[in-house]
Order: structure tokens, then sequence, then C-alpha cells
């Protein structure tokens, strides 16, 4: 929470904003000129904190290339609320899905993505994956999505 704050203090110390959002997870979405932008704006503060081998206190949030945009006015912010317990495990609606989705490796994750339909999504590797796991997330993977993105390599 230090880092988010650290970003946070930077952003508001040229914005003057004081309201403060954390992203979803990593689905986030960038543009190559905002990115840069803020890698140019906070160039200094970047620099003081680059060297470090490790992760410290004085670090600085990816949070930063969120709130920055949002501040400047260049990008818009939406809240996603998780569903309620009626949607999620009792009454699905026909047209309820879901905006986002983070999981793991698992078939519980596979499951809530067919049924939710999230427009975005972010799977995280898991330290407890086996082989089986990783096969059968491939597996889901080829299956959801049967033509290869041109941003793939071949």
């Amino acid at each position: 929470m230090k880092t988010n704050l650290n970003a946070w203090k930077l952003a508001h110390k040229i914005y003057g904003q004081t309201e403060f959002y954390t992203l979803a997870h990593t689905i986030d979405a960038y543009t190559k000129t905002l990115f840069q932008d803020v890698l140019n704006r906070y160039s200094e503060d970047f620099r003081k904190v680059d060297s470090a081998r490790f992760r410290t206190p004085r670090d600085i949030s990816r949070l930063i290339f969120g709130l920055d945009p949002y501040y400047s006015g260049k990008a818009d912010r939406e809240i996603i609320r998780k569903p309620g317990f009626w949607q999620k495990h009792v009454h699905k609606s026909a047209d309820y899905h879901w905006k986002c989705y983070c999981g793991s490796e698992d078939e519980k994750t596979r499951k809530e993505i067919l049924r939710f339909e999230p427009e975005l999504f972010c799977i995280n590797a898991d330290s407890h994956s086996t082989e089986e796991t990783k096969e059968a997330a491939r597996t889901f993977y080829e299956e959801l999505f049967p033509q290869a993105s041109k941003f793939e390599l071949p």
C-alpha cells in the first residue's frame, strides 16, 4: 500500500486531486502515448528508485500509470463492482456478464470465465499448478480462442 500512496502523492503534487483509486489488478488499458507521457513526466522520480535490486517502501506503484491520465483528463474512470452473492451463485440473468475477472490456473477460474463471459480476464500462474493444470489451461485457451491473435508469435 505504501507504493500506491507514493504514486498518489506524485500525481497529487501535480494535479491536486484527492481522489484515490487502485486499478483493477493488471487489467488496465494504456496507450503508448499516455504511458510515455507518464514516464517522461515522472522521469526524475523514477530515476530515484530504479536502482534498487529489491522492492522498497520508496518504490512507486504502477498505479501512477492510471492515476496520471485520469487526473489529467486524458482517460476515463470506471468503477467496477464485484457481483453480489445472488448474481454469482443463485441467479445469473441472461444479459449479465462480468466486466473483468482475475483468477489462477484452476478449474474454478475456467468455469467462471465460461459462465460469466468477462470482457477482460487475467489468469495468474499458480505456485501449486501441476503440469496437468497447465495443460488444462492451455487447452482451455485454445478452445476459447481458436484463431491466433495478430499479436501472437508464430
